[in-house]
């Protein structure tokens, strides 16, 4: 991102995009197309996403780099950990 930082409320569009993402994905196998204009949301960058139940680390993965729109690499991290998603419910 040209070493520029996330806002805070961008950092909680993520969270929410990641866990939104993950709920549909358990509920009905499938991911939404969003309709984003947060400039910062449309950086092509890497992530990283963790999950955890109860404070305990149940998957992680993410990019270094990417040629995707932030959030939608958010989105597919988010639901690549499977393993881990299914031991959830929404």
């Amino acid at each position: 991102m040209n070493n520029s930082k996330l806002s805070a409320a961008e950092k909680k569009a993520l969270l929410k995009i990641a866990r939104d993402t993950i709920n549909e994905f358990i509920t009905d196998g499938k991911i939404s197309r969003l309709e984003i204009s947060d400039k910062g949301l449309l950086t092509q960058a890497g992530c990283f996403v963790s999950i955890k139940a109860k404070g305990t680390l149940r998957g992680c993965i993410g990019n270094f780099i990417s040629d995707k729109p932030l959030f939608q690499l958010v989105q597919e991290m988010a639901i690549l950990p499977q393993p881990a998603i299914h031991a959830f419910t929404p």
